[in-house]
């Protein structure tokens, strides 16, 4: 009864390992970047970083907003508890909500 107990947990394992080593394998062969899976918005867009040139006039940061929702603002860029970067809100997106 031990030895399947043992050969069951032994699978177990071994599906894990194998598990990792084929996510590793199919992506970049780095870990994924979880926070700043997490940071994106509800559109799918990555955050965008605070020193945004990509338009012809650069929008201005009202202030920052919590990652995982929570009602902490702050008004210079931070990270929280879990090391997740504040997500900045422009006067622009204050305007539309």
């Amino acid at each position: 009864m031990h030895s399947k107990t043992s050969m069951l947990a032994f699978c177990a394992g071994l599906t894990v390992v194998a598990s990792m080593a084929l996510g590793a394998r199919l992506s970049t062969g780095a870990w994924p970047d979880v926070p700043a899976l997490l940071a994106r918005g509800h559109s799918g867009s990555a955050v965008q970083p605070a020193s945004d040139t990509s338009g012809t006039a650069a929008k201005k940061i009202l202030y920052y907003r919590n990652p995982m929702g929570a009602p902490d603002t702050s008004p210079v860029a931070k990270k929280d508890s879990m090391g997740m970067n504040y997500i900045p809100v422009y006067d622009d997106d204050a305007a539309s909500t």
